[in-house]
């Protein structure tokens, strides 16, 4: 069993995944050409591609700089080392579901299946992440972070179906209730 205390990581290990989320979100509006984002205009088209993808590398830079700060906080170093792997894990998943993303736009026959996929990589693998990370950090065992990691999972394919945050591939009527 473990216990839930006061912490000092939290908001390192929140700011972390909101600064991975955010810098794949500015690569995503350069990818796609988005004039607009949530009704304002995406960095690109005011400050230039070039300024909104090196600001994207910055936020990807401070979020692991970040997690560093876990040491300070009194994390020992191998859970601060796991929870750090498991940021890095869901950032290649959402690296990987952009990729599907992109490909998808060329493609009409985009299966269920696949969008589940996509989608899995992308909100789903951020959302599961901090839930995850804040698990293990609390002493959890391996089988309750992975619980933690698949309820956020599916927090994040819950969020995508129901904000539609980027171009829709697929149909809602034809989503997973």
């Amino acid at each position: 069993a473990y216990e839930i205390k006061e912490c000092d990581w939290s908001s390192d290990v929140c700011s972390s995944d909101l600064l991975i989320h955010n810098f794949s979100l500015l690569h995503d509006d350069v990818e796609d050409g988005s004039d607009t984002r949530r009704g304002r205009s995406t960095v690109w088209t005011f400050a230039g591609v070039a300024h909104a993808i090196n600001a994207g590398d910055g936020m990807f830079t401070l979020a692991h700089l970040a997690m560093y700060r876990l040491e300070a906080a009194g994390v020992d170093p191998p859970r601060m080392v796991a929870a750090s792997r498991e940021l890095h894990e869901a950032a290649m998943r959402l690296v990987e579901g952009q990729y599907l993303d992109i490909s998808f736009e060329e493609r009409s026959d985009v299966t269920l299946d696949e969008y589940l996929r996509m989608a899995g990589g992308k909100t789903a693998a951020m959302f599961a992440a901090p839930f995850a990370i804040g698990a293990l950090l609390a002493g959890a065992s391996p089988a309750t972070v992975d619980a933690y990691r698949e309820f956020g999972r599916r927090l994040g394919l819950a969020d995508r179906k129901s904000t539609r945050l980027n171009s829709s591939h697929i149909p809602l009527s034809r989503m997973p209730s």
